[in-house]
């Protein structure tokens, strides 16, 4: 028994010693574990290690697509010819760096609440870009189009301005306008794209004009890609005056009243192109893009604005306008009537007051000297052979032939008596002579042809008064 267990532990001895010997140590057995412990902590480095270069593979991967989706977007499309050209010559403005460079693209340096709009100005050609924004607490207006060169050509109006669509009453046009609001005056210019409207002369500064005696300056007219601003003045298609109108108070004491406004133009209500607001002072060029891309997509040609409801409302608007200036035509034409009754019968009052004061002269003159007058004795000679031949139906007209006498030396008058044949010649038919005393009449020879201090040779009848 003891020899077995000697050799047991002779055998486990040895298992021990031929262990240590592997591993090149003279630890015990029992302590073989905690030395496994390190060898553990090495291999638990590996995922890590792994983790962060997949990590550090997918950032880089991330920038470098972000820099191939940044570049696809640059060269991508917004969608039309004309929408790039825009938006090429806007980037372009962004990214000048002195506020001078900007100012050629219309870029205000305090310009704020910046809105873009697309319109169109001509069937078949691109449409006009229009931008709003805000400065100093008031609204601005830039309008951009596409010249035959294919170039943006800028108008930046530097008085508080902006663009609305009316329909010219006149004309029988829809027209989109600029309207520039100045102290006294609006004044309304159609948008137009006409290039003969440009100067050919070129200068190299922005041009800050004011919008003075009715015309505006168009300046800030760039050149796409030489950067030159072309300069021109263009005078407002209408004025009208602040608060002008016309008022007219009727013969019943209404008033009809009628603004200028509203004689020139209707305001349809359109649901026009969309405006997206743009920060164009802190944008990068793929928001740039974008906003351009949203613009383009919420434009609308004039036939979708222009809808037969709006043509609907605006014939009506038109009518009552017409009705109202007819209403005013006619007030107007009963107030001149009034007023030419009311000439006429000043006019006679005072042509009877003038008879009646001539009336009372003459009897003045009369009771002075004991003449009558040549109107007087006309009214005497009248008596004889009255003014209108019943038997011939002829008007019968008085002229003075001539001043004679009798034999005692007494003046008369001396009318040659005629009447109007058929209203169309005076034919004589009489003489008659009235004393200057207006006592005596006589009838007499006219065909002996009296002249002034004759005396008179024959008489046919005679009386007194």
């Amino acid at each position: 028994m003891e020899e077995n267990g000697k050799k047991g532990k002779e055998i486990e001895n040895e298992n021990t010693n031929n262990e240590q010997n592997e591993i090149g140590e003279t630890k015990k057995v029992q302590d073989e574990k905690p030395e496994k412990k390190p060898e553990k902590k090495k291999k638990s480095k590996k995922p890590i290690i792994i983790t962060l270069i997949i990590i550090l593979v997918l950032i880089a991967c991330a920038i470098g697509g972000f820099f191939i989706w940044k570049n696809i977007k640059e060269n991508e499309t917004v969608g039309t010819t004309w929408g790039d050209t825009y938006y090429a010559y806007l980037k372009e403005g962004t990214e000048q760096k002195d506020f001078a460079s900007r100012e050629k693209y219309g870029l205000q340096q305090n310009m704020s609440n910046t809105t873009l709009q697309f319109a169109e100005i001509e069937k078949d050609k691109a449409p006009v870009m229009i931008m709003n924004y805000e400065e100093n607490d008031a609204n601005y207006v830039n309008v951009y189009h596409i010249n035959n060169e294919n170039k943006v050509v800028n108008v930046s109006y530097k008085e508080p301005s902006k663009v609305e669509l009316l329909y010219n009453i006149e004309l029988k046009q829809y027209i989109w306008y600029v309207h520039v609001e100045k102290a006294n005056e609006d004044l309304y210019m159609p948008i137009e794209v006409n290039e003969e409207q440009l100067d050919e002369n070129i200068q190299n500064n922005v041009v800050e004009n004011a919008i003075q005696n009715n015309s505006v300056t168009k300046d800030n007219i760039v050149s796409n890609t030489l950067n030159d601003t072309k300069v021109t003045e263009i005078t407002a298609d209408i004025t009208i005056g602040k608060d002008e109108e016309t008022t007219v108070e009727k013969l019943d004491g209404t008033t009809v009243t009628l603004s200028k406004f509203d004689e020139t133009f209707v305001k349809p209500e359109v649901d026009s192109s969309k405006e997206i607001s743009i920060d164009i002072n802190n944008i990068d060029s793929t928001g740039l893009k974008d906003a351009i891309k949203e613009t383009i997509e919420g434009y609308k040609p004039e036939e979708e604005i222009v809808t037969d409801n709006v043509k609907e409302e605006v014939t009506e608007k038109v009518d009552e306008i017409e009705s109202t200036k007819e209403e005013i035509e006619e007030a107007i034409e009963e107030i001149e009537k009034k007023k030419e009754e009311e000439r006429k019968a000043a006019e006679e009052a005072k042509k009877k007051a003038e008879e009646e004061a001539k009336k009372e002269a003459e009897k003045e003159e009369q009771s002075s000297n004991g003449r009558i007058t040549e109107e007087q004795a006309k009214k005497l000679a009248q008596k004889i052979d009255g003014t209108y031949s019943e038997e011939m139906d002829y008007p019968i007209g008085y002229t003075l032939e001539a001043m004679i006498k009798d034999s005692s030396g007494l003046e008369y008058y001396l009318f040659r008596v005629r009447w109007l044949v058929d209203n169309s010649h005076w034919s004589t038919i009489d003489g008659v002579a009235i004393s200057v005393d207006g006592k005596k009449w006589k009838q007499v020879d006219i065909y002996k042809n009296y002249q002034d201090g004759e005396t008179i040779e024959e008489v046919y009848r005679e009386g007194t008064f």
